[in-house]
């Protein structure tokens, strides 16, 4: 549950603070507020920020992850994302957004007291977590 809510909190993170501000600066397009849109380099820098701050609270080193991040209006798809099975996955697929989102893929080793006695003591743990960016009521298309 841990690692789950580290991905999910970092790549909150991610669209909280990777938002491009100024494409909400620009001409309203007739039929409403123009839809917000995320600047990658923010958004990833921010999630992969938080996300090794959680890790080293928890004195985890020997871990890997990779983040992605969908910038556009209308999201997208990621195919083989997130690259291995997760968690609460049955393996590889395709990520697919209807917004603005920031994925994270988290996978750490964790001691095991029961696994160790039959040779494991420690297993791989994968999470996969996402964050998207809601559009306004009526937004309208760039």
């Amino acid at each position: 549950n841990w690692g789950y809510q580290a991905a999910q909190q970092a790549a909150l993170s991610g669209i909280s603070n990777g938002r491009d501000w100024a494409s909400l600066l620009s001409p309203p397009c007739a039929g409403g507020p123009p839809p917000i849109r995320l600047v990658s380099a923010t958004a990833q820098s921010a999630t992969v920020s938080l996300l090794q701050r959680e890790m080293t609270l928890r004195g985890i080193s020997n871990y890997t992850y990779d983040v992605r991040v969908l910038p556009d209006y209308g999201g997208g798809t990621i195919s083989g994302y997130p690259p291995l099975p997760t968690r609460l996955g049955a393996g590889r697929g395709n990520w697919t957004s209807s917004e603005p989102a920031v994925g994270v893929y988290l996978s750490f080793p964790v001691s095991t007291f029961l696994m160790s006695f039959v040779g494991r003591s420690t297993v791989q743990i994968s999470v996969f977590a996402s964050a998207g960016v809601d559009q306004p009521d009526g937004a309208c298309s760039p």
